[in-house]
């Protein structure tokens, strides 16, 4: 029975596979077979590279195109006439101005040299002070020593500041304190006026310009002991040294009043 179902079943096998041979391209097609460029069925590795689905490529992307330029908005605006003839300029019009000359007028002026502060006045004579009697430091001692030896140095390093030169020869007062040299009786004749009792007269010698050699007139001037007093006489600028060739000062005085200064 089993071998008689066996039988069968392949006999219908192989009539399908028959009628399937037997069947033309018309059938085929009416079927959905596709056939090649023959007209015969595709083989099983045809038929599956045709059910398989075809790749897709992805589709180009046409770059953005820069969008074109209004040729409406490049256009320079239109000008009315109007506008034309307000806002035109006759050409040349400022280069063909004719120059006007300058006026003459009177010459500068030529400048004046600085001016130096004057001394405040003492009964009508001026009142040198200290600083105005200071030397530059650094021109000090060539000033002093070319008083003495002046052959030794060129005329432009002996001169001497103008503020104190213009006073040599002058009548001048100058505050300061006693220091006796020669003395007539209870009176003194001569005396070195300093300006600071402390900075001179103390085991050191005073700087050359802190100090001015008084001779005085007649009997000679009280002696008023570390009280400042006023000297007034005739003003020089002369080297004075100390007994031993060096130059020790720069300024002397002829005086004719000694007075104790009680402001």
């Amino acid at each position: 029975m089993r071998r008689s179902s066996a039988l069968l079943a392949l006999c219908c096998l192989l009539s399908a596979c028959a009628e399937e041979q037997e069947l033309g391209p018309a059938e085929l097609t009416a079927r959905g077979e596709r056939l090649d460029a023959g007209g015969a069925p595709p083989s099983r590795g045809q038929a599956a590279e045709a059910v398989a689905p075809a790749a897709v490529e992805p589709a180009a992307v046409e770059p953005a195109r820069p969008e074109a330029a209004d040729p409406a908005a490049a256009r320079p605006p239109a000008v009315t006439p109007e506008e034309t003839t307000s806002e035109a300029v006759t050409p040349g019009a400022a280069d063909t101005a004719p120059e006007v000359p300058d006026e003459p007028g009177e010459p500068p002026a030529p400048e004046s040299p600085q001016a130096t502060t004057e001394p405040a006045l003492q009964d009508g004579n001026p009142l040198l002070t200290w600083d105005d009697l200071t030397l530059p430091d650094e021109r000090v001692d060539d000033l002093v020593d070319a008083l003495l030896y002046p052959e030794s140095y060129p005329e432009e390093d002996r001169a001497f500041p103008e503020a104190i030169a213009r006073h040599d020869g002058q009548v001048v007062t100058v505050e300061g304190y006693m220091v006796p040299l020669e003395w007539a009786g209870e009176r003194v004749r001569s005396l070195m006026l300093v300006g600071d009792l402390l900075a001179c007269c103390f085991g050191t010698a005073p700087e050359p310009d802190a100090w001015v050699e008084v001779v005085m007139e007649g009997e000679g001037a009280e002696y008023f002991v570390q009280l400042p007093v006023l000297v007034t006489g005739t003003f020089r600028i002369e080297g004075l040294d100390d007994g031993t060739g060096y130059a020790a000062g720069c300024y002397t005085m002829k005086a004719t009043s000694l007075e104790l200064n009680e402001d």
